[in-house]
């Protein structure tokens, strides 16, 4: 129940957006941290939907994942941290008192939005930056 409750503060805190892309991440960075059994569902469900609806986006949202998995694991337990009493608390002074890294990604905010809604120039400039991610996950790991 306290997961649930308290989503959206780790949104704001852990710096997730409410966009489609960030609620997939904030999913995996939960799973990360808690082990929560409602994202691990969601995320089987996002993965098996794009395996069959679109199987190219499948890399993208393995990354998107990675990053909030990583991202979650890097961050302090965020269980531990007494919500109630940090109401009137800044969200940098909390981040900062707590050692809490806001989430970034490769990938902009918006972008599954963007793929849908975005002019023909956004979306060509997505398109190469795909393009050019697809090109260095081929590229052997260094050792």
């Amino acid at each position: 129940a306290r997961i649930l409750q308290m989503h959206d503060v780790w949104h704001l805190t852990a710096g997730y957006e409410t966009t489609s892309s960030n609620e997939i991440a904030i999913s995996a960075f939960q799973l990360a941290q808690f082990g929560h059994n409602y994202s691990s569902m969601f995320l089987a469900a996002v993965m098996t939907i794009s395996t069959f609806k679109e199987p190219r986006g499948f890399t993208i949202l393995m990354q998107i994942m990675t990053e909030a998995w990583q991202h979650g694991r890097q961050t302090p337990w965020m269980m531990d941290i007494p919500w109630e009493e940090e109401w009137n608390t800044s969200l940098e002074d909390i981040r900062q008192k707590y050692d809490i890294p806001l989430y970034s990604s490769i990938f902009p905010t918006d972008l599954l939005e963007s793929i849908e809604t975005a002019s023909l120039w956004k979306k060509l400039r997505i398109g190469f930056q795909l393009i050019r991610y697809n090109r260095r996950l081929k590229q052997p790991l260094a050792a």
